[in-house]
């Protein structure tokens, strides 16, 4: 690279850094905060696509030190270590033209892994606990809700012993909760990134529809044998071992994997049938209920025994 391209590549990042932190801003401190999360990693997904390794780690040196200077870095430190991270992956992997199923792994365990190096960096500097900050926060809301259930002459629902056992499940639950916001913050930010790319004339393949997803039967073997396992845990009182924690994560994990399955199956016979795209968004939406997206976790199931893609129109 000769001194003109790395002037233009720095000026680049400068730009792009200074976008960054404008982001960053207003994800921290307006109604954006949701949208802002999945779009803050694009100036490094795309400084790293068009410039590099090297041009992207100084812009994320730089982008840090702007962030010190406008009183960014503490409030938003996770925000930022996610953004730079996850950016600085999936620009590599798409400048190397990598399959789409790898680029999307890739986006997956660059935001898990970030956000277990927050969390851990958070709790050796400032002793913050997540678990600790969920129960404090759910015995607020309970001494809330109390409160106005007292005023309106009705008992309330839930006790403080009802919340430990909330705290205590979420504790067993985490790994697969972390897992389960990377893949989902995956994949939209995989679609975000190819709609960004392509307005700057650069095309990635896309993903593979949903209504194409289809699991193999392995993973419904593995599914009945670990709750066979769950159930003989409960049975012997051995729920605070590692294992039974272990096998309710893949549990959980492979109940989403199916729900996918079955919300795929939907959304390929709302096709067939010819279904306009005004019909099937609520329908969806609707899904994501916790009894329906049950349902469509047994859907999945069945799909994967009996292959209802495959029978006749």
């Amino acid at each position: 690279m000769d001194k003109q391209q790395q002037l233009r590549g720095m000026i680049e990042g400068a730009i792009l850094s200074a976008v960054w932190v404008i982001l960053l801003f207003l994800t921290l401190y307006t109604p954006l905060a949701l949208v802002g999360v999945v779009i803050l990693p694009l100036p490094f997904t795309i400084l790293t696509y068009r410039k590099g390794l090297y041009t992207a780690g100084i812009t994320a040196i730089v982008a840090i030190v702007l962030a010190l200077v406008f009183n960014l870095l503490v409030i938003g430190f996770i925000l930022i270590l996610n953004s730079i991270i996850v950016g600085i992956v999936t620009g590599y992997f798409i400048r190397e033209r990598k399959q789409p199923g790898v680029i999307f792994l890739a986006i997956s365990l660059s935001i898990l892994a970030s956000n277990l190096l927050s969390l851990a960096l958070l709790s050796a500097v400032t002793n913050y606990n997540l678990i600790t900050d969920l129960s404090n926060t759910l015995k607020e809301s309970m001494a809330l809700s109390e409160s106005i259930f007292a005023g309106l002459g009705v008992s309330a629902v839930l006790t403080e012993a009802n919340i430990d056992e909330m705290v205590h499940m979420v504790r067993i639950l985490l790994p697969s909760i972390l897992i389960a916001i990377s893949v989902i913050t995956a994949y939209a930010y995989y679609h975000i990134v190819s709609y960004v790319l392509k307005k700057l004339q650069v095309r990635i393949a896309k993903l593979p529809p949903i209504q194409d997803f289809q699991l193999p039967k392995k993973v419904l073997y593995s599914y009945f044998f670990a709750t066979i396992g769950i159930i003989f845990f409960m049975l012997t009182g051995s729920t605070d071992h590692f294992m039974y924690s272990l096998l309710i994560n893949i549990v959980q994990i492979l109940s989403l994997a199916l729900a996918v399955q079955g919300i795929g199956l939907l959304l390929y016979y709302m096709n067939r049938k010819g279904w306009p795209k005004i019909l099937r968004i609520p329908i969806l939406i609707l899904c994501l209920h916790p009894i329906l997206l049950q349902i469509m976790t047994w859907v999945g199931m069945f799909d994967i025994l009996f292959n209802w893609r495959k029978l006749p129109k």
